[in-house]
């Protein structure tokens, strides 16, 4: 494939999508088009099949002004209506489109038929696999676009984890068969080595035989030359696949010769498993389809691929040369002349729901390595060869600093004026809710996040769009995540954004564990971007394109709602974080975390929750019109924990959404993290069941050494290779990190017995997600007295004076992790449980003996 040159044009048309049944029209993604040869013939009409199998059909008017048409996606139908952007597209596009050198054949002679041009961009992670059009004169065509495997190149595959007993192994994936790789972890690292170098324009990923829950949904793919450094090459994120032993294809948007591949999955549908029945590399092998002149017959016509672009400069220096940008013209004289270059973006587009990656340069933990055999990139990027070698020394597995040799080879992001300043140590104490960027461990849920200026807003919903960035200047959304419903999202200790379900299951994720990641931030572009602590950016959501002429204005942010200021689609969060004040266009409420809500509001049409100029809290519909006066007059109105309060200028209550006695008690400690955030914090970092533990006076290295556990430092994800290189058959994780004179310890073993490593021991224990039910319990000088548990359920020994004080601060009785931390008197922080831990592994478990006698034998005749 070749990226679509200067000479071309491309029609982007804002879109909207209709269900089958419905009077409403909805956004849909912006659709770049552009069809055609060096006849530069417009297109009447256009349909295309994508590799997934959703049809499209679109007619257009001769002027190109609009379009209709329709689209069938498995059983689910949409009427389609567009109209062309006059806009300017950014020129940070990574191009899409095909490019061939084609012949017809008349009579068994091959004649040279020019250059064909594709570009077809609707905004899904599809691409095109076949493709007709014609022009208003009835000329047509159509073609089938053609892939090539390259998997006899492949010489070899190595996974971080596989299931060998069951035969369930790596080299699986490259048999075409059904038999499958499974690895006992939800998170787990494929890499492939191929024969030369080759440059993948796409990927095949094929669903195993069941357990849908265990399908990948989010992984980064990278290249390498060397097996050293790497760059990445595409992620993806809230994949899913419908059927049993199903295909999907990705599309690497700048190809890289490489000899390895690797494929870094960093989440799935809730399984504690993975699983896949293949993978498949693939490069464009041209297309075959057939010609239709007006007033000839049709002709057999065939293309050969043109090589393409493999760097962003390459893409840029293609794509930014666009003739009517430079010239000022817009979408109409581009169609007039055709002569500007491709412009557009679909991550930037007016509404993008596909996040992009950013090939940036990213700092990555170190992994096992030995100094005298290793430099520090080689091991940093190298799976484990053998899975009997002993156990490394602490000098052996630690965390130094990257050189800038170890640094990823992909050429660097662009400085950007709005880059972030470097991240300094406890920097996430200057975090205020609602501000425009969320700290490692930070959360969203029914909350948002606003640009410095206040244009935009990043709100998470538990309607439909789950997340999504709005222009408060246009209120349109510009950027809309494909993450289902969900009950939060959190940027956990290791870096990855992931949105998780009621029932504590991941349901999406940007992919960017352990690359780094210290915050996310929304800018003033308009662009979410997940940022290392350099400034570089890790992943984005595309800057979209959006008009000019807005003035900054103060922006409610934090707990407080002051004269003048309103509220559209924007939350405000008690300083604690337990109580949200939920606006999202349509519906305002008020609910404490844990609880329902106990303040709503449903006009039944769009409306701003404003506090207006005369001190009086109104909900006003777009054109002004008093929907529901509230209360008032007052000064402010402020979400304290457990209810919203309105207050005149001296203080005193004019208003409240809950009565003061009814509200959750005061903590001791505010800034201790939501339940729902700690409980994302320990899934995403150490899986479904797991051990939390609190030790008071004692010290890493003494836990450790009454563990039986050889201590060695690094990360989670670096203790998690350790064990698979040492003991690939399983063994327990356990870390240990100092806070204050105690020691908070982790370990992926729920059972882990650690009621007497100190004369006083809170525990949380975390079944496995099968069962779902976590215990609290205190040991003091290794006899329990208390416990708590929803099943079987227990309260024992809740007046014990610390547990009693922590319960009057829960907002349930069963957030047991707040309950501990409350009861032990720390605060964990996010940022330092995805850094750096002393720990390391226990061998696993031996297998029971069988118990069972032997079988009594009896002769025909009675004797024994």
């Amino acid at each position: 494939m070749g990226s679509v040159s200067d000479e071309v044009s491309a029609f982007a048309f804002r879109m909207w999508r209709r269900a089958r049944g419905s009077t409403r029209w909805e956004p849909a993604a912006r659709l770049l088009v552009w069809v055609g040869d060096d006849d530069r013939a417009v297109p009447a009409r256009l349909s295309w099949v994508t590799r997934d199998g959703a049809r499209s059909a679109l007619g257009f008017t001769p002027d190109m002004a609009s379009c209709y048409g329709h689209r069938q996606d498995g059983g689910e139908v949409q009427e389609l209506r567009g109209e062309l952007d006059d806009r300017p597209a950014p020129a940070t596009f990574a191009a899409r489109g095909y490019e061939f050198d084609t012949e017809t054949t008349d009579l068994d002679n091959a004649d040279a038929a020019g250059r064909l041009r594709i570009l077809i961009d609707d905004g899904s992670a599809a691409e095109p696999g076949s493709v007709e059009w014609s022009s208003g004169s009835g000329h047509a065509c159509s073609i089938v676009l053609l892939s090539r495997d390259v998997g006899d190149l492949v010489s070899g595959v190595r996974a971080s984890a596989e299931h060998r007993d069951a035969d369930e192994v790596a080299a699986n994936l490259l048999r075409d068969s059904t038999d499958k790789w499974f690895a006992g972890q939800r998170r787990a690292t494929l890499e492939f080595q191929l024969s030369e170098p080759i440059a993948v324009d796409h990927y095949m990923l094929t669903s195993a035989n069941d357990a849908p829950d265990r399908d990948p949904s989010a992984w980064t793919l990278r290249g390498s030359a060397d097996g050293r450094r790497w760059r990445i090459l595409d992620t993806r994120s809230g994949q899913s696949f419908p059927e049993r032993h199903h295909s999907r294809t990705y599309r690497i948007a700048e190809p890289w010769s490489c000899t390895h591949y690797r494929l870094d999955i960093t989440g799935n549908h809730g399984s504690p498993h993975l699983q896949l029945e293949t993978v498949r590399f693939l490069v464009d092998d041209g297309f075959v389809g057939f010609r239709h002149p007006t007033g000839h017959i049709p002709a057999p016509y065939r293309g050969t691929a043109r090589a393409r672009a493999s760097s962003a400069a390459s893409a840029a220096t293609l794509l930014g040369g666009s003739a009517a940008a430079k010239s000022g013209g817009t979408a109409a004289s581009t169609l007039n002349n055709a002569t500007a270059a491709l412009a557009g973006d679909a991550t930037g587009s007016t509404l993008s729901r596909a996040a992009t990656p950013f090939a940036t340069r990213v700092l990555q933990p170190l992994s096992l390595r030995s100094e005298q055999e290793h430099t520090p990139m080689q091991v940093q990027e190298s799976l484990p060869t053998t899975h009997g070698s002993a156990p490394s020394t602490p000098a052996q597995l630690h965390s130094a600093p990257a050189t800038p040799a170890q640094l990823d080879s992909s050429p660097s992001t662009p400085a950007r004026a709005d880059a972030a300043p470097e991240i300094r140590p406890g920097e996430s104490s200057q975090w205020q809710q609602g501000d425009s960027w969320l700290p490692l461990g930070g959360v969203l849920s029914m909350q948002s996040l606003t640009s410095p200026s206040g244009r935009f807003t990043a709100l998470h919903s538990p309607y439909e769009p789950s997340f999504a960035v709005r222009d408060n200047h246009t209120r349109d959304r510009v950027w809309i995540s494909d993450s289902p419903s969900s009950s939060l999202l959190c940027l956990g200790p290791d870096g990855d954004l992931v949105a998780w379900d009621h029932h504590g299951n991941h349901v999406w994720s940007t992919g960017t564990a352990w690359l780094g990641v210290q915050r996310l931030e929304l800018r003033d572009s308009g662009e979410l971007a997940l940022i290392d602590a350099d400034g570089a950016v890790v992943w984005s959501s595309g800057i979209p394109d959006v008009p000019a002429g807005y003035a900054p204005r103060p922006a409610p942010r934090g707990s407080t709602l002051r004269r003048g200021e309103s509220l559209y689609g924007q939350s405000l969060t008690s300083d604690d974080g337990s109580t949200v004040l939920f606006h999202d266009g349509r519906v305002a409420r008020i609910i404490v975390h844990g609880r329902t809500s106990h303040w709503d509001e449903f006009p039944g049409t769009e409306n701003v929750l404003i506090l207006d100029d005369d001190g009086f809290l109104y909900l006003r519909d777009l054109n002004g019109t008093v929907l529901h006066q509230i209360s008032g007059p007052g000064t402010e109105l402020v979400v304290e924990r457990g209810a919203a309060e309105l207050r005149d200028d001296t203080g005193n209550l004019v208003w409240t959404s809950c009565p003061r006695s009814q509200r959750p008690g005061p903590v001791r400690a505010p800034g201790l993290a939501q339940e729902a955030a700690l409980t994302a914090w320990f899934s995403a970092l150490i899986g479904g069941g797991h051990c939390v533990a609190v030790a008071r006076d004692t010290a890493p290295q003494e836990i450790l050494g009454q563990l039986g556990v050889t201590p060695v430092t690094g990360t989670w994800t670096d203790l998690q290779r350790h064990r698979d290189a040492t003991y690939p058959d399983g063994g327990t994780i356990v870390a240990a990190l100092a806070v204050d004179s105690h020691v908070l310890l982790l370990a992926d073993d729920p059972d882990l017995p650690v009621t007497a490593l100190a004369p006083w021991v809170a525990t949380v224990r975390q079944q496995d997600e099968d069962c779902g039910f976590a215990a609290f319990s205190v040991h003091q000088d290794g006899e329990l007295v208390t416990e708590l548990r929803e099943f079987p359920h227990r309260r024992k020994g809740i007046r014990t004076p610390e547990v009693a004080t922590a319960l009057t601060e829960l907002v349930h009785d069963l957030d047991l992790r707040t309950l501990l931390f409350r009861t032990a008197g720390i605060v964990p922080d996010a940022a330092e449980l995805g850094g750096e831990l002393l720990g390391g592994v226990l061998s696993p478990k031996p297998e029971p003996e069988s118990t069972s006698a032997a079988p009594l034998l009896v002769s025909t005749d009675g004797r024994v």
